[in-house]
């Protein structure tokens, strides 16, 4: 059976994001396929430069995931 893979493939690929399958069939269309190898090395490199950020929730947020945790009850607004 023959499968068609998209730059979504690359993606899910390059983020670790796929099944052991999809993970070898991508490694193998890679090394048969300059053009697509060609375009894993864009998504790469394009990944590498986005800035790396790190989110961190509000306060207020931490506190209601410790009340329900501690009181099993839904947090108060």
């Amino acid at each position: 059976m023959k499968h068609s893979y998209t730059s979504n493939s690359l993606v899910s690929f390059l983020y670790g994001d796929c099944s052991i399958f999809t993970k070898m069939e991508v490694e193998h269309w890679l090394e048969n396929s300059q053009e697509v190898a060609k375009e894993y090395e864009t998504l790469k490199d394009s990944l590498w430069s986005l800035p790396k950020v790190s989110f961190q929730p509000a306060k207020r947020t931490i506190e209601n995931i410790l009340h329900f945790n501690k009181h099993n009850c839904l947090p108060v607004c």
